[in-house]
């Protein structure tokens, strides 16, 4: 995966946020198990279960319903200190402490009051202002 502004591999984004803020491969695995147990457990309980809009699919064996996240049950600390760093073998990123493809990803519909009114839709909230902040985007890990 690239980053569509750089054209860097959104790895070495993380690596360039772990060099500066002097994160450690054993603080970034630390960190990556403790999000893999909460987000695991979090699953298997059903607390998600309400954010998760269900999604058909179609593949080549039919539709595929993907309503639930996919964490693999199994991860360790020990089994992330055995991968090896995914872009170069003197930095921290690995593929079980980078970000998922799929993290973050969500989605919100917006309309008019009339509109709603028109179609029927009840109104969960009202916009009343907004803000927008960034980084650069290698510095993506570190965003508001």
């Amino acid at each position: 995966l690239r980053d569509a502004f750089n054209h860097k591999p959104m790895g070495d984004c993380g690596e360039i946020c772990a060099s500066e803020e002097g994160f450690t491969r054993e603080q970034q695995d630390e960190y990556a198990f403790q999000s893999f147990t909460r987000a695991y457990e979090a699953n298997k309980l059903g607390k998600v279960k309400a954010e998760i809009a269900p999604v058909t699919i179609k593949g080549r064996k039919g539709e595929v319903v993907v309503d639930k996240d996919d964490i693999k049950a199994g991860t360790s600390m020990e089994s992330l200190k055995k991968l090896r760093p995914a872009f170069s073998p003197s930095e921290t990123v690995t593929a079980g402490n980078a970000s998922t493809i799929n993290d973050g990803a969500s989605a919100l519909v917006l309309m008019s009051e009339e509109n709603a009114k028109k179609r029927n839709i009840p109104i969960l909230a009202i916009v009343r202002s907004w803000a927008d902040a960034e980084t650069d985007p290698e510095h993506f890990t570190i965003a508001p």
